[in-house]
């Protein structure tokens, strides 16, 4: 039976190639954001 629900959440940046570099400026970003991602 199809429900139409998702059943689970990928994450792209875990599963994708790239540099630690990349991680780390993510991770730079979004701790000095002062607003809320919500």
């Amino acid at each position: 039976m199809d429900t139409g629900k998702s059943l689970a959440v990928i994450d792209l940046d875990t599963v994708m190639p790239g540099l630690v570099a990349y991680d780390f400026g993510d991770a730079v970003r979004s701790i000095c954001s002062l607003t809320n991602e919500d």
